[in-house]
């Protein structure tokens, strides 16, 4: 089941066990952000995986990395430049 009933660019996924997965994106421009999940975990956030994409870039670039420890609601990220958009999936339950 998802939360908003399709899949999405942002949004999650809830399995029976109670096991969650969400998703979503963030544009940036090569500084620290903040990212709020669209909904809260409702015990803990396990881990959240980042990936960057720098549009024109032909590889190389630079990836961004966690600035917190994921919260129940969200995370801080930071890059060393700019990147357009940076894409994250979120573990937890």
């Amino acid at each position: 089941k998802t939360d908003s009933g399709d899949i999405a660019n942002e949004g999650s996924v809830i399995f029976p066990n109670g096991f969650i997965i969400k998703w979503g994106y963030k544009s940036t421009a090569g500084t620290s952000q903040d990212v709020v999940f669209p909904s809260a975990f409702e015990n803990k956030c396990f881990t959240v995986f980042l990936v960057g994409h720098e549009t024109g870039s032909t590889g190389g670039g630079t990836s961004p990395e966690l600035k917190s420890l994921a919260t129940t609601t969200g995370f801080s990220m930071s890059m060393a430049s700019s990147t357009d958009t940076v894409y994250w999936l979120a573990i937890g339950n």
